[in-house]
């Protein structure tokens, strides 16, 4: 009985939302890029990249591409931000830097040059030890997945911006 209430708002929500725009969110769709060789980064950062993005749709490409990614910096910071009364941190900024150019491969030319920087905070106790070097990896984790999907939003963003120009 309650099944049979429910069907019209139901159905209607489902009219009004397709109706107005609405769609749910789908994964990052690359088909506009072109094909891409991915040079540095490091064997593991330059790894999670490549694999992030074919998951894309991206055409990843061992050898010259139309555009190579070029990455020449990825570097992992660890500042202390806070100590206490006996000089021992408190807290930590845990950051990664990513340089890295867009060069299209036949004239050589460089579309673009960046550097994006994510940063995390971590607090910490002594007295939970193990659980801050688990915690302190997971936000690791975090930033490199941050990065890697800056990244490919900024490709996605190149490429329609390199389309219109030519």
């Amino acid at each position: 009985m309650l099944v049979r209430h429910l069907k019209i708002p139901v159905l209607l929500a489902l009219v009004i939302l397709s109706g107005c725009g609405f769609h749910l969110r789908s994964s990052k769709q690359m088909s506009s890029i072109p094909p891409l060789q991915v040079i540095g980064g490091g064997s593991a950062f330059s790894m999670h990249l490549q694999t992030e993005l074919k998951h894309a749709g991206a055409d990843v490409v061992a050898k010259e591409g139309v555009w190579q990614l070029k990455i020449t910096q990825n570097k992992l910071n660890k500042r202390v931000m806070s100590v206490d009364a006996d000089g021992k941190a408190q807290e930590y900024e845990l950051s990664q830097n990513v340089s890295f150019s867009v060069v299209e491969a036949a004239s050589r030319k460089v579309l673009s040059q960046q550097t994006f920087v994510r940063t995390r905070d971590l607090l910490f106790d002594k007295n939970e030890v193990l659980g801050k070097d688990y915690e302190e990896r997971m936000l690791y984790e975090d930033i490199e997945n941050d990065m890697v999907n800056t990244i490919i939003l900024y490709l996605r963003t190149l490429a329609g911006k390199y389309r219109d120009r030519t």
